[in-house]
């Protein structure tokens, strides 16, 4: 009786899913860097100016 050899296939996963993966995650992050960028951008936008310095309406005045 002959052997005959079966050799199992290779189970490689093909490149085009790999970059497809790739192409995802990489939208994915920048989704999130947008969006978090733009809800900063409007949430200071809309903020007074707060400064500590206080401008007398008369600075002529002398205290004594």
């Amino acid at each position: 009786m002959a052997e005959i050899h079966v050799m199992p296939k290779k189970r490689t996963t093909p490149v085009w899913i790999w970059v497809i993966l790739a192409a995802v995650i990489v939208a994915v992050v920048v989704y999130f860097a947008v969006r978090n960028k733009k809800s900063d951008n409007t949430s200071t936008s809309n903020k007074p100016n707060q400064t500590s310095y206080i401008q007398h309406a008369d600075e002529r005045v002398v205290l004594s």
